[in-house]
Order: structure tokens, then C-alpha cells, then sequence
């Protein structure tokens, strides 16, 4: 009888041994996926989760593809679109503008929130979504994080005026709302302590690559437009000058190891951070009619 009951209460220790490995497992894993950096969906198939999307970024509209090649059109006026494993987080600009999200694998679509004046969605980050609103051109934007569960959302006072971002792990860099184009101020937030660690002024375009952050600072000397192309950490710091480059206007095209910009013949150039030298572009990427679409 000794022997059964003490086989029985052992396997009842190993029964909840078990339920409380496999607890922290899930929560570990959860944590996990909620930690990983955003992707940003566009031109391309983008794998993520058990499926991929892409955005057409001249006529905005999002498809995704799920692990059987089953191809779906989920939006024809999706703005900045983000993924996170199987969900895609994107701004609807149709009927007011809302964040809806998509599952690959179950096909379910969701509004998360519908603000007033919605102007633009910017990342998202451990269960939150991250927004401005307002009308930029007769107020300053006013930016907020919302839980995609509850629907709490809290007022983000340091990044008021937010127009853009791009996001990496738990860092954004997030350009003021601007003319088109035009140099605004550039901040670096972090998302973990909700502090921005670095402000740059006259900034025109801005690129998160591998971990590091490019961005360009304006100056203008007559009808030449000067840019100073910079690269630094993704808190700010180890700032580097890579180029000067001169241009006809304010739009260059940001790359890990060189910059497109465009000259006063309408030619788009190409300049080399290493070797300090430009070359006529052959990029289907960097066209006179896109080169907008890719400035982030």
C-alpha cells in the first residue's frame, strides 16, 4: 500500500514538473516572438510565419501567400505594413484609415483600432501598435502605442509630430511630419525604456540596415542641395560620416554600401562609400519615378 501511494504522489510530481516546464516554455516563446524585429513588407515576397506577403508600392496594394503557394489580395490601399511571425500588422487608408492585422494561418482579418485622424501607422512592439494622428498641416501630430488585446492606449509625449519610422528589434527611428519632400528632425527612440536617445535636425531620408542606423543631413549652398550621409548605432551612437554629395534635389535612396541621388541633368548617381566615387545608376530600384517610394 506504502509502495502505490508513494508511486502516485511521484507521479504527480512529475505531472506538475512537467505543466510548470511547459508554462515557461510557452512563456518564453511568446516573449521571444513579441522581442523580434517587425518586417517591413514591400515590393518583394517577404517569408514570414508559416507564409509571405508583399506590397505593391506604387498602387499600395497588399497580397499574402500561405505554405500551400494560395495567393490572396488582402488590401488595395495598404500603407506602412509590418509582420510579426504569421500576423500582418497594416494601415488601411480606406474608409478613415485604421490598423487591421491578417493571420496567415487561419486567413482571419481584424480591425485593431480605428482612430480619429489617423495619420500614419509607425511599428509595433511587445503587444502594442504605434500611431500618429491629427492633421499635419493644422496641428502638430500627436502620437500613441495601443494594446492590440485590450485597446488601451497611452499618450507618447517625446515623439510628438511623428510622420515615419522604421523599427529594429526595440529601437525606431522616427522622422517629423514634412513637406514632400523636405528636411525634418529625425529621432532615435527606445521602445524598452520609452525615451528618445538622439535628435537630428535638417534630416531627409533615414534607413535601418543590418542593425545600424544611415541617415542623411541637409545643408544648401545656392541651388545645390549638399547631404551628408551618416551612419551610427542603433542607440545614436558611433555616429560616422560616409559621403557629401550634391544634388539637384532632396531625394536620395539610403544603402549599406552606397547612396542614389539625383543630379541636375534628371540622372540618377550612384556614389560609393568606400571608394568616394560616383557612377551613373543601372538600378531598376532607384528609377526617377521611384526613388521616393524607397527613401526609407
Amino acid at each position: 500500500m506504502k509502495e502505490r501511494y508513494a508511486r502516485r504522489k511521484w507521479s504527480q510530481v512529475l505531472l506538475l514538473a512537467g505543466m510548470v516546464l511547459g508554462l515557461l516554455v510557452m512563456t518564453k516563446t511568446a516573449y521571444a516572438a513579441s522581442s523580434v524585429s517587425p518586417k517591413y513588407i514591400d515590393a518583394s515576397w517577404v517569408k514570414t510565419g508559416s507564409g509571405y506577403a508583399k506590397r505593391d508600392v506604387t498602387n499600395w496594394t497588399l497580397y499574402v501567400k500561405n505554405s500551400r503557394g494560395v495567393q490572396r489580395k488582402i488590401s488595395s490601399s495598404a500603407g506602412t505594413t509590418v509582420a510579426i511571425g504569421d500576423i500582418v500588422y497594416y494601415y488601411e487608408c480606406n474608409s478613415g484609415g485604421r490598423i487591421n492585422s491578417y493571420n496567415l494561418k487561419t486567413g482571419v482579418k481584424r480591425k485593431i483600432c480605428a482612430p480619429a485622424k489617423l495619420h500614419n501607422f509607425l511599428g509595433y512592439y511587445k503587444g502594442y501598435v504605434y500611431y500618429s494622428v491629427g492633421e499635419y498641416y493644422r496641428e502638430t501630430l500627436k502620437t500613441y502605442k495601443q494594446n492590440v488585446k485590450t485597446g488601451k492606449r497611452i499618450r507618447i509625449y517625446s515623439l510628438n509630430g511623428a510622420g515615419d519610422a522604421r523599427q529594429y528589434k526595440n529601437y525606431m527611428a522616427v522622422m517629423n511630419v514634412r513637406g514632400d519632400p523636405g528636411p525634418t528632425t529625425l529621432r532615435i527612440y527606445n521602445l524598452s525604456t520609452g525615451k528618445v536617445v538622439k535628435t537630428i535636425s535638417c534630416c531627409t531620408a533615414v534607413k535601418i540596415i543590418k542593425g545600424m542606423i544611415y541617415y542623411s543631413v541637409y545643408s544648401r549652398s545656392g541651388n545645390t542641395y549638399i547631404q551628408k550621409i551618416y551612419r551610427c548605432s542603433l542607440n545614436g551612437s558611433n555616429a560616422k560620416k560616409l559621403a557629401t554629395i550634391k544634388g539637384s534635389n532632396l531625394m536620395v535612396g539610403l544603402e549599406r554600401t552606397c547612396v542614389y541621388y539625383v543630379i541636375t541633368s534628371g540622372r540618377i548617381m550612384k556614389y560609393y562609400y568606400s571608394s568616394k566615387k560616383a557612377v551613373a545608376s543601372s538600378s531598376s530600384a532607384y528609377t526617377k519615378s521611384r526613388i521616393r517610394n524607397v527613401l526609407y
